[in-house]
């Protein structure tokens, strides 16, 4: 070979060899931009399509047969529009074609290939194939859609560029590469011994394309540029489709990534709604493995056919959706709350698909409900409470007019429930509360409601009740559910009444406002008939409880008001026949008219203010004491009562300490009276306390003696002075045997226990005398006087002491 040939080809090969690399990535793009172009159309084709046929055929087609001649004059219409072009069918569920436009394939295609695409349409497969027409090779692009039962296909045709154009890109780049290593293996051969500059690099392209073809793929191979005329371009070339791969298989790995690391579930859903796409996070929520799930229609997931509807109807409007609630299937059948956000994926104008963002919404959905319970229930009974009663109600009294029934409202009150919660302490007065809630719930028709508005206090609502007869039986019915013994955890039976009281639709109120305050009115009314009592609310009713209201707004104002007074009642020395004593009494003039003790001192223990008033009492008593000190009358010992309440605080006894030193008053002109019951009821507390006052001089007396449940072990170690005899021993000692021997008891007790019995009550001289005889030390009693100002026990008593 001359040596002019061997430049021309030393010249021509690598420009060849690059011309040939350059054709077949040409021949790619152009085949890869035709098939999108192919789907792109066949995707509005398809839709327009569709609307025809949905227009032409209305209703559902699975119910009767399809209409063969109209869906053919269908085809042959749409065909010859010019938007329109392309091979379209219609096949029926069985796989038979219906309507066939032949619009662009030159002749009726009845080869092998052609029926293997038909299939492929039958079973909803998207794709593109070859097919011989004519002599010619024509590329087949299509996309099946349906409607109905019908399955509908458009196809498009053009005529094949290079078969490699259906391959991916590593396809036609490996194929070219080995075409340029055999023409450089060629010019090896040609150029042997003149092409040395041009063997290194070319070797070394050789040796990477081997690596790609036969071993692992490493995109990461890259042949160093040694020369810059072709052979230096074409390792170029080879270097650059390798940093594009590179870079392709980078950002796909980055992308995955992402997704794994999303908390939030993702679906990627085809034009069909089928689900192409899953993430790491929705296939945990689910429980399910992407297998399951790709290929599968969305509303598969969800078990809520109108929400599918409506999710449905804005996709196809191409409407994207923000955070709507519903519930997704898992794999074992269970549903989970779920919010589901849309997305929408284009290629250029068309519609390509659907990225579905679900968030896991079942925390913030078991928070809700918490939240809902929280507000509308009681947390120790699980009733419902006053607010959602009162909603309930609220229902009921729209209702009831039209039902020309009326209702009613029970208000159920616990009898003694204070005095068991604070002796038996608070765990047994929860499950005390919770058993009379499972009995009230128990003792209720179907469609009534029980609720707990708080303490001992429950609502009971009974709807369309015909007479008053059905509300009396249904109180009782309560009444005696209630009563039943109640045996706690600890062992203990203990017994329980309930006031109820009741007020009535429309007599009573329309409102639920007025139920509810009528009813607490009829509850207190029953109360004070005894309690264990139902009673209906009345007129009378309302305007007694209007004077409570009015009497306890002015009773907190009483103190700083000025108008509660200390009257003293004396007490008589029988053996020294001369004063031994007062007992302060409160008294309150209301608006200059005396209030009876027995109306607010109930009253102020209900509201909590006995305490104060029983702090005031120990002021004035000592301040009242001081003053006759400093006027030079003799030393009076002053007794004071002491309620339960103020008994309880751990700091009385510094209190006392306090309100004496403050008056420069000596302990011994003061005495505390205590009730058994309060004496007995914490004894290890009540010892102490009398104690420390003891100690400090003070003198104690028990009050009430013989009404309280006195444990002779416990009294006689009582700290105490004085042993007071109940009235209503005494006010029948001169006609009953059995109360003057009760009493003579008492004193013989008082006695053996060295302490002084004082009677009180007495009103006859009878009186005076019988009990002078059984030995009593002191009498106390309207006999003497009746409780009176500090002045006027002064001029009557204080003479000639």
């Amino acid at each position: 070979m001359s040596m002019r040939l061997k430049l021309i080809l030393l010249c021509l090969i690598p420009l060849l060899v690059g011309l040939g690399g350059s054709a077949a990535i040409s021949h790619y793009l152009t085949g890869k931009n035709a098939l999108e172009s192919a789907f792109t159309f066949l995707d509005q084709a398809n839709l327009a399509l569709i609307r025809e046929i949905e227009i032409l055929v209305a209703g559902d087609l699975s119910s009767r047969p399809p209409p063969v001649e109209k869906l053919r004059a269908l085809l042959h219409h749409t065909h010859r529009h010019p938007e329109s072009e392309g091979h379209q069918l219609i096949l029926a569920p069985d796989g038979a074609i219906l309507a066939d436009s032949r619009a662009t394939t030159p002749e009726r295609p009845d080869s092998t290939d052609w029926k293997a695409i038909v299939t492929r349409i039958r079973q909803g497969e998207t794709g593109h194939d070859e097919l011989h027409l004519g002599g010619e090779r024509w590329l087949i692009a299509f996309r099946p859609s349906s409607v109905g039962n019908l399955r509908i296909a458009h196809l498009h045709a053009e005529r094949a560029l290079m078969p490699e154009a259906r391959t991916w890109l590593l396809d036609p780049l490996l194929a070219h590469l080995l075409l340029a290593a055999t023409l450089t293996l060629l010019t090896l051969i040609t150029l042997r011994g003149h092409g040395e500059r041009l063997l290194a690099p070319i070797g070394m392209l050789r040796e990477a394309m081997q690596r790609l073809i036969h071993g692992p793929l490493d995109l990461s191979t890259r042949i160093p540029p040694s020369t810059h005329d072709e052979s230096g371009s074409l390792i170029d070339t080879f270097n650059q489709l390798l940093d594009i791969l590179h870079h392709k298989t980078d950002s796909k790995g980055f992308m995955e990534q992402i997704l794994g690391a999303m908390l939030d579930g993702l679906l990627i859903l085809d034009r069909d709604n089928r689900i192409q796409r899953v993430n790491k996070a929705l296939l945990t929520l689910l429980e399910e493995t992407e297998e399951k799930l790709i290929g599968r229609h969305l509303d598969e997931l969800i078990p809520d056919p109108a929400f599918c509807a409506i999710m449905y109807r804005d996709m196809l409007a191409e409407r994207p959706f923000r955070f709507q609630e519903t519930t997704f299937l898992t794999a074992d059948g269970r549903e989970v709350a779920v919010s589901i956000s849309s997305s929408l994926l284009r290629e250029g104008e068309s519609l390509a698909g659907t990225v579905i963002l679900v968030q896991d919404i079942r925390q913030r959905k078991r928070n809700e409900e918490q939240l809902h319970f929280l507000a509308n229930f009681d947390v120790l009974t699980q009733l419902p409470n006053r607010s959602l009663l009162v909603e309930r109600l609220s229902q009921t009294l729209t209702r009831a007019p039209w039902r020309s029934t009326s209702v009613g409202l029970m208000h159920c009150a616990l009898d003694r429930f204070k005095t068991i919660n604070e002796s038996l302490g608070h765990r047994a007065g929860d499950e005390l509360l919770k058993e009379t809630a499972t009995r009230l719930l128990e003792s209720i028709r179907d469609g009534d409601t029980v609720a707990r508005i708080g303490g001992d206090e429950f609502l009971v609502l009974f709807q369309d009740i015909a007479r008053a007869d059905d509300v009396i039986h249904l109180a009782r019915k309560l009444s005696q559910a209630v009563s039943k013994p109640i045996l706690l955890s600890t062992g203990q039976e203990i017994f329980i009444t309930a006031s109820i009281g009741i007020s009535l639709f429309p007599e009573n109120g329309a409102t639920p406002d007025e139920l509810l305050k009528n009813a607490d009115i009829a509850t207190h009314f029953a109360k004070a008939q005894g309690k264990n009592q139902f009673s209906f609310f009345s007129v009378e009713m309302n305007r007694k409880g209007a004077q409570r209201i009015a009497m306890e707004r002015d009773l907190r104002r009483a103190i700083e008001r000025g108008e509660l007074e200390a009257h003293y009642q004396p007490r008589w020395d029988l053996q020294q026949d001369r004063l031994a004593g007062a007992e302060a009494l409160v008294r309150w003039r209301r608006g200059g008219t005396s209030v009876s003790p027995g109306e607010f001192l109930p009253l102020a223990e209900e509201l909590g203010l006995i305490e104060e008033i029983d702090l005031w009492m120990i002021e004035e008593t000592c301040k009242q004491a001081r003053t006759w000190l400093d006027q030079g009358h003799p030393p009076l010992r002053l007794s004071i009562n002491l309620s339960h309440h103020l008994f309880g605080r751990h700091d009385l006894v510094m209190v006392v300490r306090r309100i004496l030193e403050e008056n420069r008053l000596e302990p011994r002109h003061i005495e505390l009276e205590l009730t058994e019951a309060i004496v007995m009821h914490d004894v290890g507390h009540a010892m102490n306390t009398l104690r420390a006052f003891r100690d400090m001089g003070i003198h104690l007396a028990v009050d009430d003696f013989g009404t309280g449940y006195s444990s002779f072990s416990h009294l006689r170690r009582l700290p105490v002075h004085i042993l007071k005899i109940d009235r209503s021993f005494v006010r029948e000692i001169t006609t009953h045997r059995e109360d003057a021997v009760i009493t003579e008891a008492i004193i013989s007790l008082a006695h053996t226990l060295g302490l002084r019995a004082t009677a009180e009550g007495a009103e006859e001289p009878a009186q005076r005398e019988l009990l002078t005889q059984l030995g009593c030390d002191e009498l106390q009693g309207y006999l003497i006087s009746r409780p009176i100002p500090a002045k006027e026990l002064a001029e009557r008593f204080f003479v000639g002491r």
